[in-house]
C-alpha cells in the first residue's frame, strides 16, 4: 500500500525538481528577437509591428507595406545578443535582401536595440533596419506583450 502512494509522489517530486517552470528571461528575449525577425523575413509586417512602440507602429507598417512588392528579405540571422544593461540589449543581425528594381542581394549588419519594461522586451531603436536608409527610425515607446 505504501509503495502505491509513494510512487506518484516520487514522480511529482522528480517532475518538479527537473525545473518544469516557465521560460527564463533569456529565453523570453531570445524568442522575442527571433519572432520579430521571422515576421519581417516572411512579410508579416502587422505582426512584426507588435514589437514596435505605439508611437512608431503606424509609420512602421506603412513603410514596410508600401514596399512589400519591391522588398525581398532573403535572410535575417541573429548573430549576437550583447547586454548593455540588464534591461537593454544590442542585437547584431546579418541581413540579406534586395529591393527592386535591383536584383543584387545586399548584405549588411543590422544593430537592433531592445529594451525591457516589466517582463516584456520591445524594439527601442532602428526598427526599419537597413532596408530604408533614408527614413528616420523613431524609437518605440510601449512594451511588447509576451508571445508577440
Amino acid at each position: 500500500m505504501m509503495r502505491e502512494v509513494a510512487r506518484p509522489l516520487i514522480c511529482v517530486a522528480v517532475f518538479v525538481a527537473c525545473g518544469v517552470t516557465g521560460p527564463t528571461p533569456q529565453e523570453i528575449l531570445d524568442r522575442t528577437v527571433f519572432t520579430y525577425n521571422q515576421h519581417l523575413r516572411w512579410k508579416r509586417f502587422d505582426k512584426a509591428s507588435r514589437f514596435v512602440g505605439d508611437e512608431a507602429r503606424a509609420a512602421f507598417v506603412k513603410t514596410f507595406e508600401s514596399s512589400e512588392e519591391a522588398l525581398s528579405i532573403e535572410d535575417l540571422e541573429v548573430k549576437e545578443i550583447d547586454f548593455e544593461t540588464p534591461n537593454r540589449v544590442r542585437v547584431s543581425v546579418d541581413a540579406r535582401y534586395f529591393k527592386l528594381p535591383s536584383v543584387t542581394v545586399q548584405k549588411q549588419k543590422w544593430v537592433q536595440i531592445w529594451e525591457k519594461k516589466g517582463d516584456d522586451w520591445w524594439l527601442a531603436d532602428n526598427a526599419l533596419g537597413p532596408f530604408f536608409p533614408d527614413a528616420a527610425s523613431k524609437p518605440a515607446s510601449a512594451p511588447v506583450k509576451k508571445g508577440g
